[in-house]
């Protein structure tokens, strides 16, 4: 891979953690009103609708051969969704970004477990650091004493994390033997009778400027994917997930400009906490991993 080709993808990469945390501030911004099963419905349309076409004019089947994975892929992914959505609209973005990038950590244990990845010793060591920090993000009183975190928005921020998780387990497994796209696709089709019924039961519809919130929800998504596929293939893994985390200071970012959020010291230390533990249980001392592609986020 030559200089320029790497420098192109962690430029595309850059953008794609730019348009991640845009996405993650607009859901919080149409959370204010709307329910975040609408935002779940919107992005899965968007998306599930640009994967269909694509694969259409490409001339690949849209349904795959390994349904039964790629279901269980769907389902898993659909409740990460669900939840982080529900997360974002509960917590502060800097806190609900953190505590999902557990996610790569979580992918770690799941794969040791399930389909026998190679582990060493600092997965257990990055898994304790990584947990100290969610301890000062979630700010318990029994320890810290004041209101903590929200619990609900604390609960499903690691639900979420850990479905996202199974999730890329699974993905895993598929061992390449599904188009990405044609994955794509059944995350969204799995995932539309659940957000249509959760949406329409909620009964609150959008007005005004919520549309054009929705809309961007999933244009913004399916733009980051498009950035974030492209730069995986110019960059090594451990490179990628590296960049991805800028997303936190993003996040802090947008917290802080759109509604006020100021981290307090606890948070930034949870954040750095989080980060170092992960890194230091997926990426190998090269600085490649076969598992770091779990911070790949399709949410």
């Amino acid at each position: 891979m030559s200089k320029d080709a790497r420098a192109t993808g962690l430029l595309m990469l850059v953008g794609a953690a730019v348009l991640f945390s845009m996405m993650t501030a607009l859901v919080k911004l149409a959370g204010v009103r709307l329910p975040s099963t609408l935002m779940v419905l919107a992005r899965t349309l968007i998306i599930g609708g640009a994967a269909l076409v694509w694969l259409l004019l490409k001339g690949i089947g849209p349904l795959g051969t390994h349904r039964r994975l790629l279901f269980a892929r769907g389902v898993l992914g659909t409740v990460g969704l669900f939840a982080y959505f529900y997360s974002v609209t509960r917590l502060p973005l800097a806190e609900a970004t953190t505590i999902h990038f557990l996610n790569p950590m979580f992918t770690a244990v799941f794969a040791a477990a399930t389909i026998r990845e190679r582990i060493d010793a600092r997965l257990g060591v990055g898994l304790v650091v990584a947990l100290a920090g969610v301890v000062c993000v979630a700010r318990p009183p029994v320890l810290f004493g004041g209101a903590g975190i929200d619990v609900p928005g604390l609960l499903f921020g690691l639900l979420a994390a850990v479905s996202a998780a199974s999730a890329y387990v699974v993905v895993r497994a598929l061992g390449g033997r599904e188009h990405p796209m044609v994955i794509v696709f059944w995350f969204a089709m799995v995932s539309l009778v659940p957000a249509a019924w959760a949406a329409s039961s909620a009964g609150v519809m959008p007005h005004g400027h919520e549309w054009g919130l929705l809309a961007g929800v999933g244009v913004i998504t399916l733009g980051a994917q498009i950035l974030l596929t492209a730069g995986l293939a110019r960059v090594p893994a451990g490179q990628a997930t590296a960049v991805g985390y800028i997303q936190l200071p993003l996040a802090a970012g947008f917290g802080l400009v759109l509604f006020d959020d100021r981290p307090g010291w606890l948070t930034v230390v949870g954040a750095g906490l989080v980060l170092s533990g992960t890194g230091l249980a997926v990426l190998r001392r090269s600085g490649r991993s076969h598992l770091a592609r779990g911070s790949d986020r399709e949410v």
